[in-house]
């Protein structure tokens, strides 16, 4: 398992369910959470993704 497995294993749950918490990823993919967090920062600075509205309320935008 690569850092960059990760990164696209959870760029592909975030393209099946925009509204997936950081909960389920973790549940789905027995990982960490610092290790989600850390894989998601990546995608937002490749934009690959974007946070529209709250975390509670808000969803995953794919921006490619």
């Amino acid at each position: 398992d690569t850092v960059n497995d990760t990164v696209k294993l959870i760029y592909k749950l975030l393209v099946e369910n925009k509204n997936i918490t950081i909960k389920e990823i973790m549940s789905k993919i027995k990982k960490s959470r610092p290790t989600i967090t850390r894989a998601i920062s990546t995608l937002k600075d490749q934009n690959k993704i974007k946070r529209v509205g709250s975390d509670k309320t808000g969803y995953w935008e794919i921006i490619e």
